[in-house]
């Protein structure tokens, strides 16, 4: 039995699973990807907007919380670059960065849901600790340089049936 670890950039599984038109069911990912093995940390990391309770958001971070995840949100903020551009930042990749160091001596096996190459020291600095690295997302959008260092590359549409959203209307058929 392995002992793994799911970290989650909640944007970049947005996006990717957008271009698949996927419904995630968070409890399936869990299943799917801890089955069999022991499920030491699952995080899940999101950039916000606004605190309003209102929040579309909110309910799902709620969910995830209640659900075996610990969720870790930062407030974006507004920046502008050397060149004029105006971009909104978080530091979440950061974060999600210490965490999974910090946590790695104590998994085997660390799947990441990300896909943008700012990640990959990450994915090496991982490694040379000796831990096997999956990343979990869909080709377009994950960087090639991801891709080609991971240990594994998951894509989402391989495993779609495993980790959508079951209406009750399946259930239902499939009864």
């Amino acid at each position: 039995m392995e002992r793994v670890a799911l970290f989650v950039d909640g944007q970049s599984l947005y996006f990717a699973a957008k271009l698949l038109d996927l419904e995630i069911d968070y409890n399936r990912v869990l299943r799917y990807f801890s089955d069999g093995d022991a499920l030491v940390r699952a995080r899940y990391y999101a950039s916000i907007i606004d605190t309003d309770e209102h929040n579309p958001m909110v309910r799902l971070f709620d969910y995830l919380a209640y659900n075996g995840w610990k969720v870790t949100t930062k407030q974006l903020r507004e920046h502008t670059d050397a060149t004029g551009t105006r971009r909104d930042k978080s530091g979440i990749e950061v974060q999600l960065s210490c965490d999974a160091l910090e946590i790695s001596e104590h998994v085997d096996l660390i799947f990441l849901f990300i896909g943008d190459h700012a990640f990959l020291p990450l994915v090496e600095a991982l490694q040379r600790r000796g831990k096997r690295v999956v990343i979990v997302s869909t080709k377009p959008a994950t960087s090639a340089e991801l891709r080609r260092e991971a240990d594994r590359f998951v894509d989402l549409e391989t495993i779609r049936d495993s980790i959508c959203r079951v209406t009750q209307a399946e259930v239902v058929k499939a009864a």
